[in-house]
């Protein structure tokens, strides 16, 4: 597959065999950074973890900061369970990065009596030796700290056994920030959609890694 009509076809197929459409699940990346770094975290406090449905409302929370058109909690709550289960050949990853507080943390203050923060998520599935993804996104307060790296390097470890295909991806053409960060690992633009998204109305460009 090497432009937009391979790759329209491509997820057309996926769409039948999860049921779900566009509309149902917009691939609209949200607040990534064009540069890594995490100077402002403490060594050791970031951690990756599979989301569960107590996550939700959080999540929920942050789409409707985040997005145009944001994720309903039922929807991300399905996407939650998806991500616990593998059905028909169809993997699902759902997974949140996190602060962690340990005993003297510089975090204490801010995290309160709260053992973990959420500050960024995706959404991502596989299907077909190949993956695509449906979501990532950075808490608004913590942008520019390297967490959508860490998230990118998470989606790359969930997929590395379960196919040889490509990563697929839409992201706003204007996203500069988005569109650094994917480049930045290796994502390289095959095409654009005309009009894919709403509020505002925006060309998605679309991004594989092989």
């Amino acid at each position: 597959m090497t432009g937009k009509e391979d790759m329209g076809a491509e997820n057309e197929a996926r769409r039948q065999t999860t049921g779900r459409t566009a509309q149902e699940r917009p691939t609209e990346p949200g607040g990534q950074e064009g540069v890594g770094r995490r100077a402002d975290l403490p060594e050791g406090s970031l951690h990756i973890r599979r989301l569960c449905k107590r996550d939700a409302a959080e999540i929920a929370a942050l789409e409707r900061k985040i997005f145009g058109t944001p994720w309903s909690e039922k929807m991300v709550e399905d996407s939650i369970a998806h991500g616990e289960e593998e059905r028909q050949g169809v993997s699902y990853a759902a997974l949140g990065a996190f602060l962690s507080q340990a005993e003297n943390s510089d975090l204490q203050s801010f995290l309160g009596s709260k053992k973990e923060q959420l500050v960024g998520y995706l959404f991502a599935m596989a299907a077909a030796g190949e993956g695509e993804l449906h979501r990532i996104a950075t808490a608004p307060s913590f942008r520019r700290q390297g967490i959508g790296d860490v998230l990118i390097e998470a989606l790359f470890s969930w997929f590395s056994g379960l196919g040889e295909g490509g990563i697929w991806l839409e992201v706003r053409a204007g996203n500069k920030a988005a569109v650094s960060l994917y480049k930045k690992h290796g994502f390289l633009e095959t095409g654009r959609r005309k009009n894919y998204y709403q509020n505002p109305t925006e060309d998605a460009s679309i991004f594989v890694y092989h």
